[in-house]
């Protein structure tokens, strides 16, 4: 009875072992895999056609479309293919967030769906629009910030003096009245709705007489 209990011990973690998805990361030598190719096709779907060949091998290409997907969806901003990300890619409940990805890489060049700018000293911030349908519209938004690396005060006088800069990404989905933030590669509900009803009505008044 206890050699077969070690026995299903071993299967369940040799299974285990084999069930988990590897992180990618670009490597040297590149790291190769039917798992890249599946993550590069499931990119390219999403319209990140950056990726260029789906070869099978991890490189600067894939991770620069990773990097800008992870800052669609709510996560963390890095070239790292995690399970999370395996999962949402393969998740069969994202219709909508998927959509809403492959909209924007269709148009995100353009600048006419800017329809919100401001900056000033160490701050600038700027909000685009890609219309989804009649009712739902899908939002990005670009926020930098600087800071001073030693902890002091910002000085827009000091000519001399040198900043780092963080850009925080945050993506919304409106959806008639309703807003949502996308957080981890869900929807959750949001507030300060009306802000972004303003910007699509300005958006629509704005392409009406075009």
């Amino acid at each position: 009875m206890k050699k077969i209990i070690s026995v299903l011990v071993l299967f369940v973690l040799v299974f285990s072992v084999h069930a988990q998805k590897r992180t990618l990361e670009v490597t040297k030598p590149r790291m190769h895999g039917d798992d890249v190719k599946k993550v590069q096709t499931a990119l390219v779907e999403l319209g990140f056609t950056e990726v260029g060949e789906i070869d099978g091998y991890y490189g600067p290409k894939s991770e620069s479309a990773v990097k800008e997907l992870k800052s669609l969806i709510g996560f963390s901003v890095d070239g790292y293919v995690y399970e999370y990300i395996y999962d949402f890619l393969e998740s069969k409940d994202s219709g909508l967030i998927f959509n809403a990805i492959k909209v924007y890489n269709q148009d995100k060049n353009k600048s006419n769906h800017i329809v919100h700018e401001e900056g000033y000293d160490f701050y600038n911030l700027t909000v685009k629009i890609f219309e989804l349908n009649d009712s739902a519209y899908f939002f990005t938004e670009e926020e930098t910030t600087a800071y001073n690396p030693d902890g002091g005060e910002l000085d827009p006088w000091d000519v001399d003096a040198k900043y780092d800069y963080k850009t925080d990404y945050t993506s919304y989905i409106v959806i008639e009245k309703d807003l949502f933030r996308l957080k981890e590669g869900k929807l959750e509900k949001a507030e300060n709705a009306d802000f972004y009803i303003n910007l699509i009505n300005d958006y629509k008044e704005n392409n009406r007489h075009k």
